[in-house]
């Protein structure tokens, strides 16, 4: 074999004793190491060349190896004959390889990019190791999130008016009607269910038009038998009120409470749902979906749910524009 051949001939000219067990011996490695005589590195396969630490090394310490002069590894430069320098015929290309000029600093240079090698490998799986810890906790935690989003809006009492209204039944269909203009007065829809203890009634209103025109307010009167109750409404500007109604006195209630909403679909033609709850200790009144008011319930009153509205039109001869509703339907449990 050319390499080995080589080497014993060195040796018998020199009297230098051919080392063992080193991998630049081996004739079916791709590898051939020279650094003051050879590294001892039976620790290596024979895929050493397609290694990724081999392919380091040989980037970063040329001078490992013995090459032609353009880096390249000798194998394959050797002749195919089985030329010695004993037989007093020197192999071809011989000449042009090359040794290292410092094999101690090489092999130290060489140590140090494996220990490097393998530190940054080790970091490697660290770093590994930590990111699918992270990305553990990171699932957990988005887990653990979207369960308490999942538990607040179960215990939202939006959630809880709406679980109540599912078990109540139907007392008055879904239907579609109107409420006729009466300027600067509150006017009431004739369409109703009397002596409810419990409750539940919806409906969407139709903006009869837009501030620019004037006011608009409307919402649910719910009044006992008695002649008492409350008054929910909201208005063009996108606020809310309240208002108590007593001994009958639904042309003009009591303001409680007023605020902002800022939910309220106020252009002429906009929808708007309104929503009442009566669930026996408290009435809840919600717009588009979010609770605005809640006010106590009298255990023992029984009540009518109607719809309010008040348009405020200035001039002597307003127009007629009467406020437009959808889908208004009651459930609710009779006393």
């Amino acid at each position: 074999m050319r390499r080995e051949a080589v080497y014993k001939g060195k040796a018998a000219k020199t009297g230098q004793r051919k080392p063992s067990h080193f991998l630049v011996n081996n004739p079916d490695s791709p590898l051939y190491l020279s650094v003051g005589g050879q590294i001892p590195l039976s620790i290596f396969s024979k895929d050493w060349e397609n290694d990724r630490l081999g392919s380091l090394i040989r980037q970063y310490c040329p001078g490992l190896f013995e090459h032609d002069g353009s880096g390249r590894a000798i194998r394959g430069i050797v002749p195919g004959a089985a030329e010695t320098e004993s037989s007093g015929r020197k192999p071809p290309g011989l000449a042009d390889l090359k040794r290292p000029s410092n094999p101690g600093v090489n092999l130290l240079v060489a140590s140090l990019v494996v220990v490097s090698v393998l530190l940054v490998f080790f970091g490697y799986l660290v770093q590994s190791s930590r990111e699918t810890v992270v990305q553990g906790q990171v699932t957990q935690t988005g887990i653990a999130y979207r369960t308490q989003i999942s538990a607040t809006r179960a215990a939202a009492p939006e959630t809880k008016l709406k679980n109540f209204a599912e078990g109540l039944p139907e007392v008055q269909r879904s239907s579609d009607g109107q409420i006729p203009f009466t300027n600067k007065t509150w006017t009431y829809s004739q369409q109703s269910t009397a002596n409810l203890k419990t409750f539940y009634a919806r409906a969407l209103t139709v903006n009869p038009f837009d501030g620019s025109r004037g006011s608009w307010e409307y919402g649910f009167l719910v009044t006992s038998s008695a002649g008492e109750g409350f008054l929910f409404s909201i208005n063009v500007s996108d606020s809310y009120s309240i208002y108590q109604v007593r001994g009958g006195g639904i042309s003009s209630p009591t303001r409680l409470d007023n605020g902002t909403l800022k939910l309220v679909n106020t252009q002429a033609s906009d929808l708007n749902l309104v929503e009442v709850f009566g669930t026996g200790d408290r009435i809840s009144f919600l717009v588009n979906g979010s609770l605005i008011a809640s006010e106590p319930q009298s255990p023992d009153a029984t009540y009518t749910i109607k719809i309010a509205y008040y348009p405020s039109l200035s001039g002597s001869n307003p127009p007629d524009v009467p406020l437009a509703y959808r889908s208004f339907a009651i459930q609710g449990v009779k006393g």
